[in-house]
This record gives structure tokens, C-alpha cells and sequence, in this order.
């Protein structure tokens, strides 16, 4: 389950990292759904057929309403990071929007990027509240810049080392 989906943000760089993790679950989701709705019209692989029977109970209309649904959502939902990228006033080309779109609705390998970019803004979104709450008790913080789009593709490519901790 996504952290976007239990908690609220309190200020704008939470707010940008709750965005972001709510885009990618929904991506996510919609990557799945995909796989059936794109074979509803011609041959179903059995391992689809199962899919669409176990979870869909074979009714087409039900996964032509989810997939729609779930369009509607990635684009609502991508509006709403690009107004958090524009209040925030982060760095933010049309190449790094092109890039992280494509990187991140890949459905190849069911993307690694997508899982990897979800557990770094979910620990990036978790600094940003610890910071707001020690700055509330009257605690010096030192701010964490904002990773931006480009940042997060980045990060990502960059080649972990072995025995080291996460980022």
C-alpha cells in the first residue's frame, strides 16, 4: 500500500513527495490492468485469462471502467505534481518530464525504476516530516535540498556499492 494513501502533507515538499508516490502507485496499477485491457479484443494468453477472470470476474465492462478510471487518474494526478514542482519552484525541464514519465510507465522488468523511485520519495517524504516536527518543537534543521525529477533519474542510474547502506 502506498504511504500517499494513509497520510496527508503538511507543507510543499511533502506535499510534492506525497504526489509523486500517488502517480507512481497509480501507474502501477494501471500497468497491471493494462496487460488485460489490451487483450480483451483478440486472444488471451492463459496466465491473462486468469487475471481477468480472478480479478475482473470476466466482465469486460469492468475493466474497460478501471482502465478509464485509472487514465483519468494518472493525468489528474501528474497535473497535480507539476503544480507542486511549480509552487515549489524546482528545476524542471521538458526532457526531465519526458524522461521520468517514460522511465516510470515502462512496463519492463514491471519497472524496478517505478518500485525504486517509491521507496526513495516515501523515505524522502518521511526527512521532510521529521524536519517540519523539529522545527515545530523549536529544533535547528538542517534542510535536505529537494530532489528534483531529474535528481530522482539520477539517483537511480547511479550504481549502488555493494555492502553500503541505502540512500
Amino acid at each position: 500500500m502506498s504511504f500517499s494513501s494513509f497520510t496527508s502533507a503538511k507543507n510543499g515538499k511533502e506535499l510534492y513527495y506525497w504526489r509523486l508516490d500517488a502517480w507512481l502507485k497509480t501507474v502501477g496499477d494501471y500497468n497491471q490492468i493494462r496487460g488485460v485491457y489490451d487483450k480483451l479484443d483478440c486472444y488471451m494468453p492463459p496466465e491473462v485469462q486468469f487475471v481477468f477472470s480472478k480479478y475482473y470476474g470476466s466482465n469486460s465492462r469492468i475493466v474497460v471502467e478501471k482502465y478509464n478510471e485509472l487514465s483519468a487518474r494518472i493525468e489528474r494526478q501528474w497535473g497535480a505534481v507539476m503544480e507542486s514542482i511549480k509552487e515549489l519552484g524546482i528545476d524542471c525541464t521538458e526532457k526531465d518530464v519526458k524522461d521520468f514519465r517514460s522511465m516510470a510507465r515502462s512496463t519492463m522488468p514491471e519497472s524496478k525504476f517505478r518500485t525504486a523511485i517509491r521507496n526513495k520519495v516515501k523515505r524522502l517524504y518521511e526527512a521532510a516530516v521529521k524536519a517540519r516536527e523539529k522545527t515545530a518543537e523549536g529544533k535547528k534543521v538542517k534542510e535536505q535540498p529537494i530532489m528534483t525529477l531529474r535528481d530522482l533519474i539520477v539517483w537511480y542510474q547511479t550504481p549502488k556499492k555493494s555492502g553500503s547502506k541505502k540512500h
